[in-house]
């Protein structure tokens, strides 16, 4: 999807309602966890050896693999391939056995191909995207690779919602660096002010967003704990939208 130059601003709805509205993408649009999730009990279900251990241990301990992982990714130090067979490896031996070069890539393929076939929506995120589309100007800002993110836009049907994206891998920087943000706010020809973010990581999304002075809104469907006493608006849900929408309109 080409990112389009920036739209002209349109009339707010209310004094209040913000110039354009920042999406970060992986569990915030796209249901990330829940793939994830099928994906890992997929390779669970066709190998023994991962009996010993429940498919919610699995998960968390593959998660955690992944975000150890990931910044080597981001910073090209390590293919999406590679770092892919490492968390298998990194597994398996987390469940006590060994795994080699060729084990550990047709785990990575099983995994791939049922991550593809669940690919979802966060419930609920279509149905605000609906709601702000026209109202404001909504951009997206991830971390990843361009491709991967291109594709999981067009797999769940948002693409005609967004007006641009800002993709790590393109721009050279990631959250929760400013930067990244500050080409958005470009992009959108937006104040800092005018602006807000709405994501479920507190550091890359919240506290990023918020170093670049934008107002956030932690979207904690996953029930974390914030790591730090700060008062920042918090949903837990889509549902219903109009909790949403009113923290926006009174400007987050």
């Amino acid at each position: 999807m080409p990112a389009p130059s920036p739209r002209p601003y349109r009339p707010r709805a209310g004094p209040a309602w913000p110039k354009v509205v920042l999406f970060d993408l992986d569990d915030t649009l796209f249901d990330h966890d829940h793939a994830c999730r099928s994906g890992i009990a997929r390779v669970r279900r066709g190998d023994a050896r991962w009996g010993g251990h429940a498919a919610p241990q699995l998960y968390a301990e593959y998660s955690r693999q992944l975000e150890a992982l990931h910044p080597k990714v981001l910073a090209g130090v390590l293919s999406t391939e590679e770092a892919r067979l490492e968390r298998f490896h990194g597994l398996a031996r987390w469940c006590g056995f060994e795994i080699d070069r060729s084990e550990a890539a047709g785990f990575a393929q099983q995994y791939r191909q049922q991550y593809l076939r669940a690919r979802r929506a966060v419930p609920g995120a279509r149905a605000v995207l609906e709601r702000l589309h026209g109202r404001v100007t909504i951009g997206v800002v991830t971390n990843n690779r361009v491709e991967d993110q291109h594709d999981k836009i067009r797999a769940i049907g948002i693409d005609r919602r967004i007006d641009f994206l800002v993709i790590s891998e393109a721009v050279g920087c990631s959250k929760p660096d400013p930067r990244i943000f500050r080409i958005a706010l470009a992009e959108a020809g937006a104040e800092a002010e005018e602006a807000a973010m709405i994501g479920d990581s507190w550091v890359s999304d919240v506290m990023g967003a918020r170093g670049a002075g934008i107002p956030a809104i932690w979207f904690n469907r996953l029930h974390q704990r914030a790591p730090e006493p700060v008062d920042v608006p918090t949903i837990e849900s889509y549902a219903p939208i109009g909790t949403l929408t009113r923290l926006l309109a009174r400007g987050a």
